[in-house]
């Protein structure tokens, strides 16, 4: 038989809350299923054993495991470093004090001495239990860097030094007096609500300083990738409606582009096709190249949202952009208009620089965006016209095969672009 670990009900403190656990007996009866080294395979032992769907449950922990490898330079699988215990209750759930309150829980965590977690699930554990267990290990996947941002916004005058020391000592359940633990907790519930203000109000993104923004963008990109793992394994009729919307709106706040895909490398190796000049109102001439790009790896100036795309260089978007006139857009989404070889600026494809940032057609690349994500009949309309089209760029369809959402751009030189940029300003 495997050993038992008797977790007290007396003291014992639980993650971010300080919660005190006292069992419906005198002490939590666990089961140590496995301690020192925890492993991925373990853990997924460990998950099986109570209502989580084994599957689910290893892409939301993978997931944690990438963005936290990817922010702290390391291999995803030493994340489960962190994890320094499991303990399975064999009980549907056990009782919990949360300050004055008792409640009926299925997952815990404390901390152990050397401040890693100790994760405890009963019978009735379930995704939403896990979800909410990792909550208390995610701090981890924020480097030292992004840290330090996150207590100086929202520490009130608290040090990344002091933060760091509360912390530990409250990983390692060692006393904090209530006014430590208000300073502690101010960080960590503030950065919660800074990042919900922020996902939900149009307004508030607009005005988060970019620094900040950037390290929310981080969490929607992994929130992003996390509910579309899961998607594949859960089906549409399944799927929550809770998880549904949350995906629908960090969809639209991450950033235009998977901008890590987006550079010149990208650009030099795209399908290209035919060359032309474009002319502008003072007759200058603009030499063109034809290229076949994903819609995906083209930087807009905003996001489908609205709101500004904070990687966007500046200078390359003085003029004002009308997200009304870009969802209309969207909604009657001209193939023809965006696809008609011409000589001119405003219709056509839209113009790109060597890293894909768009200098002409934000508003057009905006419209294409939504259509593809909101309007599939009028996205599909724009395809099919740019099959027939593929010719009159000196392209073909062999130069599409494998792009998933294919679009025609222009692209210019480098030593164009400034000069290209301001053909349309007002």
């Amino acid at each position: 038989p495997k050993p038992r670990a008797k977790h007290s009900d007396l003291d014992a403190k639980i993650a971010n809350n300080n919660v005190q656990v006292k069992a419906a007996k005198a002490e939590i009866d666990a089961q140590t299923i496995s301690k020192g080294n925890v492993t991925r395979s373990a853990l997924r032992d460990f998950l099986s054993m109570t209502d989580t769907d084994p599957d689910i449950a290893m892409a939301l922990v993978d997931s944690v495991a990438d963005a936290w490898a990817f922010n702290n330079g390391k291999r995803p699988e030493e994340w489960y470093q962190n994890i320094g215990e499991l303990a399975f209750v064999d009980a549907d759930t056990f009782s919990a004090r949360v300050f004055d309150k008792v409640i009926e829980a299925a997952g815990m965590t404390t901390f152990d001495n050397a401040g890693k977690a100790v994760l405890t699930f009963a019978k009735t554990g379930n995704l939403t239990t896990l979800t909410h267990e990792l909550g208390h290990v995610i701090e981890s996947t924020l480097n030292p860097d992004q840290l330090g941002l996150v207590v100086e916004t929202f520490g009130d005058g608290l040090t990344v030094g002091e933060y760091g020391d509360l912390s530990n000592r409250f990983k390692a359940n060692m006393p904090l007096s209530p006014e430590e633990l208000a300073k502690h907790n101010k960080v960590a519930e503030g950065f919660a609500e800074g990042y919900q203000k922020w996902l939900m109000d149009d307004a508030v993104r607009m005005d988060t300083p970019s620094k900040l923004a950037q390290i929310f963008k981080t969490i929607s990109d992994w929130l992003h990738k996390l509910i579309g793992r899961l998607s594949e394994r859960i089906s549409s009729m399944d799927f929550p409606d809770a998880l549904k919307d949350l995906y629908e709106r960090v969809t639209r706040v991450v950033d235009t582009a998977n901008v890590e895909k987006t550079n010149s490398s990208v650009i030099a190796n795209a399908p290209t096709g035919v060359s032309h000049n474009l002319i502008d109102a003072n007759n200058v001439t603009y030499p063109v190249t034809a290229k076949v790009m994903d819609l995906r790896n083209i930087i807009n100036s905003h996001n489908t949202d609205g709101t500004v795309n904070t990687i966007f260089p500046p200078e390359f978007q003085p003029r004002t952009y009308n997200q009304l006139f870009v969802v209309d857009t969207a909604k009657k989404l001209n193939p023809i208009k965006l696809l008609e070889k011409n000589s001119g600026f405003a219709t056509g494809p839209i113009i790109v620089n060597s890293s894909g940032v768009v200098l002409v057609g934000n508003h057009r690349s905006g419209a294409m965006r939504l259509a593809q994500m909101d309007y599939p009949d009028v996205w599909k309309a724009y395809e099919a016209e740019l099959v027939t089209r593929l010719a009159d760029y000196g392209l073909s369809e062999k130069d599409i095969e494998g792009i998933e959402q294919p679009v025609i751009v222009y692209t210019v030189s480098d030593a164009d672009a400034r000069d290209v940029v301001m053909t349309l300003r007002p």
